[in-house]
């Protein structure tokens, strides 16, 4: 059963215009936010200042922040921007752990983690870049606000 041109072309506009009307009413229906172009500073959130650091090494654990971790057989530990072995990682660096829950207790004290891939910085200058870096941002973001009161006198 195959429609002819005309029947699919008119079937096809009747189709489109629903869909339009559609999304009109949708339009309509949002209200209109001020500031919705404002730029935004970055969020400081994950930002290197904000890794936790190394409280313990172990043989075969490790204790960043407030988590213990204990190592899988095909862990991966990076130093500096190099591959190293966990007695590279002091007490001290800021560390970040990819892994996953290895064993629940009844607290996040408790829980044991399994990590399969450790990102040491013993440099401690994260802190500082970190800072330079939210600071760049918050002046790009004063800047586009500037440029977007000045495009709408």
């Amino acid at each position: 059963m195959s429609l002819s041109r005309r029947a699919f072309l008119a079937q096809l506009l009747v189709g489109t215009t629903l869909v339009a009307v559609g999304r009109l009413q949708v339009d309509a229906a949002t209200p209109k936010r001020r500031n919705q172009n404002k730029k935004r500073p970055l969020s400081k959130k994950g930002n290197a200042a904000e890794l936790p650091v190394v409280k313990s090494v172990g043989e075969n654990s490790i204790t960043v922040g407030d988590k213990y971790y204990i190592l899988s057989d095909f862990a991966e530990v990076i130093v500096d921007g190099e591959e190293a072995t966990l007695k590279d990682v002091k007490v001290g660096m800021q560390a970040m752990v990819t892994g996953g829950v290895k064993e629940y207790g009844d607290t996040r004290a408790e829980t044991t983690y399994k990590a399969t891939r450790i990102v040491a910085r013993g440099d401690n200058q994260l802190q500082k870049k970190a800072k330079e870096a939210n600071k760049k941002a918050a002046e790009a973001a004063r800047k586009a606000n500037q440029r977007n009161k000045k495009k709408k006198k």
